[in-house]
């Protein structure tokens, strides 16, 4: 029975460091915005952002009682391309719950380290609601979907097309005017909904590192 739930010490120290080398970028960047600038003037309705993340998953098992086969040891390189579009100004006031949604296209690529060589590859839709109430940052919470072609071959997970369903938390740094540098964690859950068998889906665990650039309007 494996209880494989997080990556071992060397994989930690690993991802560590991808916080390391996010806070060296944002702190050694040579624009700088003014306080005043850093970062809610850059979130208003109507404003179009590109960018994308890029990370290592490492797959886990869901509880300790289940009985999984390769997919919990997939590991995979991770990259997600996105387009987003604000959808509101500033909401909730002063609160600490203040903030704005913005709704985003993003590409899914997946290249398999472990534990064969593989690919998977497709789009979706990704939702955020973006913190607007504490100085310098921006925090973030998302949840998405959206369908790929896997694959991956693996013994207990059918290739072809599959769903992807994904969530996190994060948060963003305006390092320069409409510059962003970002640092989060992800969950992506993928399976067929037994349309295919076997269906026991992957679960990954996925620290990431993004840029993105906000057009200002």
């Amino acid at each position: 029975m494996r209880v494989r739930l997080w990556p071992d010490v060397s994989v930690r120290c690993a991802a560590a460091a991808w916080v390391g080398v996010l806070f060296v970028v944002a702190m050694l960047a040579p624009v700088r915005c003014s306080a005043e600038d850093l970062p809610h003037a850059h979130v208003s309705a109507g404003d179009i952002s590109v960018g994308g993340f890029g990370g290592y998953g490492f797959g886990f098992v869901r509880a300790p009682a289940y009985k999984g086969g390769e997919t919990d040891d997939v590991e995979a390189v991770a990259l997600f391309p996105q387009i987003g579009y604000r959808v509101t100004d500033r909401l909730g006031g002063d609160g600490w719950y203040a903030g704005s949604f913005e709704v985003l296209l993003e590409g899914t690529l997946l290249w398999e380290t472990q534990p064969h060589s593989g690919f998977g590859g497709g789009a979706g839709l990704l939702f955020r609601y973006d913190l607007l109430s504490v100085p310098y940052v921006i925090p973030f919470g998302e949840i998405g979907g959206g369908m790929l072609d896997l694959d991956f071959g693996l013994d207990d997970q059918a290739d072809g097309f599959n769903f992807s369903l994904h969530g996190g938390v994060g948060v963003r740094y305006f390092f320069a005017p409409g510059w962003a540098a970002s640092l989060a964690y992800r969950w992506q859950h993928i399976s067929n909904a037994g349309t295919t068998l076997p269906n026991d889906g992957i679960d990954m665990h996925q620290p990431l590192l993004g840029i993105s650039y906000v057009f200002d309007r």
